[in-house]
């Protein structure tokens, strides 16, 4: 780096977990970033990006990669779902050496990261750099809350996991894992809620701990009624399609259309933005990208005043009114340009960064901060795993209304996940304070 990070206004926004984090990576070796929701992770990511050269950022899903303002990792992979990623790499000549000289690799939500796809990834830098080494040399970071949402299996795909990977999911129980030798950080300051107890409420739910107490002490918190403008959580798409239908309909006056416009040639899993937007005034809806120049950012929600020819005026809840116009997401390639790494446009499409905000799945919502909402979790308690998501969405637990009564099985968390996050935690903490010593870290 040509000026050092720590006299800089970005490190000293950092908490000294994210510090530690970030003198990690910036030292080598692939890393392991862990914490729950409302840490940090995307803020840490962003001053990452910004001051690591060679450091690219990807996402194991659309919106992961829009929080962190990257690319998703199979679009900048070319990931195919059932095809041999050695035999198959489909990308120029010229993006395989940009790829060869990058420093980094950066990975968010790590959680949804599959064993199979972690095992790809490995193959196909192995395959373009021509080493034989974990991920071709190149250095991996996995940002990830394993005790979130666990990665996602249909039906056949089960069967096919339990045959091949004798019952395995996650990326750290490949051997791949332990062979790359990832060094644990653990970040857990949060930056989203600000009550002590609240926090340490979600600290035991992440971990599965005292369940039963944690439910007795969040529910005089609630809301106890709906909040009429808070985004509705529910477990499935379908579920989501059908609120978000009917709210719709429900809205008199005439449709605008608003159709993306593209350039280049778009690959097919880039999902950003839809193709045709049907808004009007009255809809509620919710920004998906960040523009701090227009004041909103990724998750900002409100009302739609009007519709324009090319753009919307909203008035958001937190009490502003904004215009959203047509933003850009450009499709880039990494070239090397003199001693660094660029991105090269290859594509763009250009849409209104808006999406209907009555409704979200709970998966769609990890990594969401929201101001209000009303939480679905089924009576019955077959959707396990959601809860802590649902509940750590908000800055306080007053923010959210649960229709059905909170059960423990909501809160379900999968053992694995658990046992592996105490242990890396348990290491990154017990080397604390040496990384403090050794990065020469001042904490405040």
């Amino acid at each position: 780096m040509d000026l050092s990070i720590e006299g800089t206004l970005d490190f000293q926004s950092l908490t000294l977990p994210q510090k530690i984090a970030f003198k990690g990576v910036e030292k080598g070796g692939c890393a392991l970033i862990l914490g729950g929701g409302g840490v940090g992770k995307s803020h840490l990511i962003k001053i990452m990006k910004k001051h690591i050269p060679g450091l690219v950022a990807t996402g194991t899903s659309g919106i992961a990669s829009v929080n962190i303002d990257g690319i998703t990792l199979d679009s900048y992979l070319g990931l195919r779902p059932n095809e041999d990623p050695a035999s198959s790499i489909d990308m120029s000549e010229e993006k395989k050496q940009a790829i060869r000289r990058i420093k980094a690799l950066l990975i968010d939500e790590g959680s949804f990261l599959r064993i199979d796809k972690f095992e790809h990834v490995d193959r196909i830098l192995r395959t373009i750099t021509s080493i034989d080494r974990p991920f071709g040399g190149i250095q991996i970071i996995l940002v990830a809350d394993f005790c979130q949402l666990p990665p996602v299996l249909t039906q056949y795909e089960k069967m096919e996991f339990q045959n091949k990977y004798k019952n395995a999911l996650y990326c750290f129980e490949s051997p791949l894992y332990e062979a790359a030798d990832f060094t644990p950080y653990v970040l857990n300051s949060y930056v989203r809620q600000d009550d002590p107890e609240e926090q340490e409420i979600l600290k035991h739910l992440r971990l599965n701990k005292s369940v039963p107490t944690c439910i007795k002490k969040i529910l005089p918190r609630l809301r106890n009624k709906p909040f009429e403008t808070g985004v509705s959580l529910y477990p499935t798409n379908k579920m989501v399609e059908h609120e978000n239908n009917n709210r719709c309909l429900s809205v008199r006056g005439k449709n605008t259309s608003y159709i993306a416009e593209y350039d280049g040639e778009v690959p097919r899993e880039e999902k950003t933005f839809p193709h045709e937007l049907q808004l009007k005034p009255g809809f509620r809806v919710m920004t998906t990208v960040n523009k701090p120049e227009s004041n909103f950012t990724n998750g900002d929600i409100g009302t739609i005043l009007r519709c324009l020819s090319d753009s919307v005026i909203v008035e958001l809840d937190r009490g502003m009114q904004i215009t959203v116009p047509r933003v850009t997401r450009e499709i880039t390639q990494q070239v090397w340009s003199g001693n660094k790494v660029e991105n090269e446009v290859i594509a763009s499409i250009s849409q209104l960064p808006l999406k209907m905000a009555y409704a979200l799945t709970i998966h769609k919502s990890q990594g969401l901060t929201l101001d209000s909402v009303n939480l679905v979790l089924d009576k019955n308690g077959y959707f396990p795993f959601l809860g802590y998501v649902g509940v750590s969405r908000t800055r306080r637990l007053s923010d959210i209304h649960v229709r059905h009564a909170l059960t423990p099985r909501c809160f379900s968390v999968n053992q694995k996940a658990i046992d592996f996050t105490i242990t890396m935690s348990k290491i990154a903490m017990e080397r604390r304070a040496k990384d403090i010593e050794a990065f020469g870290i001042k904490e405040k």
